[in-house]
């Protein structure tokens, strides 16, 4: 019996470009096999249980998407900014009320003021009343005990008024004082707001004018 013979015949369909682009394939492959084959030879001189351990450590990345982030901020956003309205809320309710305060404290020195200037003139007319009737008893020669006792008395009476007003001069003070202060507190809550400074301003205005 004659052996078989095998003849290798490229089929006429398949172009030679093709060909020489798969021996280049195999060609690759046998390299990277060869390389693979010495780094394994390597790996197994080497420290390889170290190695092992190395390897087999895996890191494991949770991807989370927009939505959920949404999800888990929103409710929290949404609160932090209720919060910080219900405390704008607030401030102005005190700036109000502050500015209230500032205003009466305002009128009320207004008209101790006025008091104050009334009763400084009312001791001046006491003394031009006394002189006039001094002037009037030295004229007529009319010294009675009655004239002196009602001396007496306005000279008391004089005294007494320049008591009340010197009084009334310490109650101003205080009143200023207490004014200064307030308005410090007025810019003070005034300053994290900053809301409504027109307002009050024209709200000022025509208060003094209605005065």
């Amino acid at each position: 019996m004659t052996p078989r013979r095998t003849t290798t015949t490229t089929p006429p369909n398949i172009p030679t470009n093709y060909l020489h682009s798969l021996r280049e394939c195999v060609q690759r492959l046998q390299d990277s096999s060869v390389k693979l084959q010495s780094s394994l030879n390597k790996l197994e001189l080497s420290n390889f249980s170290r190695i092992k351990k190395l390897i087999c450590c895996k890191r494991v990345y949770e991807l989370v998407t927009e939505a959920e982030i949404c999800e888990q901020l929103e409710p929290r956003v949404k609160n932090l900014l209720s919060k910080a309205e219900y405390m704008l809320r607030e401030l102005e309710k005190k700036e109000d009320m502050l500015q209230e305060e500032a205003d009466q404290l305002e009128r009320e020195l207004d008209v101790e003021l006025k008091k104050a200037q009334l009763d400084s003139t009312f001791p001046l007319l006491l003394a031009e009343h006394c002189r006039e009737s001094l002037s009037s008893s030295k004229n007529g020669n009319a010294k009675s005990s009655m004239n002196v006792k009602k001396l007496k008395e306005v000279k008391k009476k004089v005294e007494r008024m320049a008591k009340t007003v010197a009084q009334l001069e310490e109650e101003y003070n205080q009143k200023e004082t207490e004014l200064q202060l307030q308005k410090q507190r007025v810019a003070t809550e005034k300053r994290p707001s900053a809301i409504k400074t027109a307002k009050k301003s024209t709200r000022k205005k025509r208060n003094k004018l209605e005065l």
